[in-house]
């Protein structure tokens, strides 16, 4: 299969079907068209779909797309670009075309206002990444907080255990934990209300309120209501309060997989500043969270914010401690500067210099 065969070319409207059926082929999940705008076409970052593709005999056969998001460092804006959603298909791999499209958009985007490239690849894909002028910036540890080890069992392994003794499992592994943290809430002074809705007000009044110098990703009304609209993902935000008073903020998503396992994620995590003398709101926050979300299966906390024994207390674990480390992948934070402005450069590459919560991950 000549390789001159293939074009390498922007993303135009006609390709989405065939993104889609890609999608398909390699993942075995065919998104919906929802998911598709809201990810690439409602993003209110960005005037263009960011998706390069590589096509043979008329046919999208590879791609490689972009999650818009705009920076705030020291108070000023940058526009940064995450890969995701690259894919190719299975019949013409091994042909260079993932170096093909990368190459393209880096030299496109070179030209653009676009001033870094930043994602989040595992230990697999983290070496084609810094071939293609990526730099780590930092080990991200995960924590998780292990529900119900059964179906975690089942869905790593192929051990016959019937889902409905998942319930038992959930039970016997929890109850203690629901039960005493009951018990404490009742003289906790934090007010904890839930919603089924984004709060885009509150949330951006809490990050208003203290706005990082370092790096991450800016935060409006807007951001957030398109943020948390991701069709594929359920999202709750609980707010905590103190006299009335917003004191913080932790919003999740939840997600079911072809197998019915279910994961809830720590995706926004506010204030982004002073989390120490926020404690009490976020340990409630926390709590809620949980007692919420009795039956998921597991919980995932890309934690670079919360304090460890915040986490620890509440039945979290690392992924560098044993034995989930004996299963588990690091998580490296990559990114390639496009833009000569020293302040990017200089930035971004100091891994002391980023906030990042999990909102910033186009997965979550």
């Amino acid at each position: 299969m000549g390789r001159d065969k293939y074009t390498i070319r922007r993303f135009e409207i006609d390709d989405i079907e065939d993104i889609l059926d890609l999608y398909h082929h390699t993942w075995f999940i065919r998104p919906s068209f929802n998911w598709f705008r809201w990810k690439y076409i409602d993003n209110p970052f960005i005037d263009h779909i960011p998706i390069f593709v590589a096509e043979f005999n008329e046919k999208v056969i590879g791609v490689k797309a972009f999650f818009a998001l705009k920076l705030s460092i020291n108070g000023k804006t940058s526009f940064a670009l995450q890969p995701c959603d690259t894919m190719v298909h299975s019949d013409h791999r091994r042909q260079g075309l993932f170096t093909k499209m990368t190459e393209k958009s880096i030299h496109e985007y070179s030209q653009s206002d676009v001033d870094i490239f930043f994602n989040f690849p595992n230990q697999n894909s983290a070496p084609a990444n810094k071939k293609m002028g990526w730099e780590t910036i930092d080990l991200l540890k995960t924590y998780y907080r292990f529900q119900n080890p059964l179906a975690i069992v089942a869905d790593k392994t192929d051990l016959p255990i019937p889902s409905h003794t998942y319930g038992i499992g959930r039970l016997l592994y929890n109850s203690p934990y629901m039960v005493r943290q009951r018990l404490l809430s009742q003289n906790n002074p934090v007010d904890v209300r839930s919603l089924s809705t984004t709060p885009a007000d509150s949330l951006t009044r809490l990050y208003e309120h203290l706005v990082p110098d370092r790096a991450h990703v800016f935060r409006n009304e807007r951001f957030y209501n398109w943020r948390f609209d991701n069709p594929r993902r359920e999202y709750t935000t609980y707010l905590g309060y103190i006299d009335g008073e917003l004191r913080g903020a932790i919003v999740t998503s939840k997600h079911t997989d072809g197998n019915e396992f279910e994961t809830t994620r720590f995706v926004e995590i506010l204030p982004l500043l002073d989390l120490q003398n926020q404690t009490m709101t976020i340990d409630a926050l926390i709590k809620q969270s949980i007692y919420d979300n009795w039956n998921t299966d597991l919980f995932i906390v890309p934690n670079n914010l919360l304090p460890d024994d915040i986490l620890s207390k509440n039945g979290f674990r690392s992924d560098s401690s044993f034995p989930i480390s004996k299963v588990s992948s690091e998580t490296r934070f990559m990114a390639k500067p496009l833009s000569k402005k020293d302040r990017i450069t200089d930035l971004t590459l100091d891994s002391n210099e980023w906030i990042l919560t999990s909102i910033e991950h186009d997965i979550s």
